[in-house]
């Protein structure tokens, strides 16, 4: 589903990303949600709404390692 986003301008990449990782998180497909918010923060380094989208999926996954490196980068964001 994810393959031809590549072909959009950045901005729409990332909102694309954003929205397909909203709804596949809310059909329960959370490793394909994990990946829509990890290409879409990888669009926008800077955007704590989707790291914080990200982080919620880590943690209904109980992905710990997932959670520590959302986690580092909210702090690096946030200059911590």
């Amino acid at each position: 589903a994810t393959a031809r986003i590549g072909s959009f301008p950045a901005d729409a990449r990332h909102r694309l990303l954003f929205g397909l990782g909203d709804l596949l998180a809310r059909a329960g497909k959370q490793p394909e949600a994990i990946d829509c918010y990890q290409r879409a923060a990888a669009e926008k380094p800077t955007d704590l709404t989707i790291r914080l989208r990200l982080f919620d999926q880590a943690v209904a996954t109980k992905d710990t390692s997932l959670q520590d490196a959302v986690l580092a980068d909210i702090a690096k964001i946030e200059g911590a």
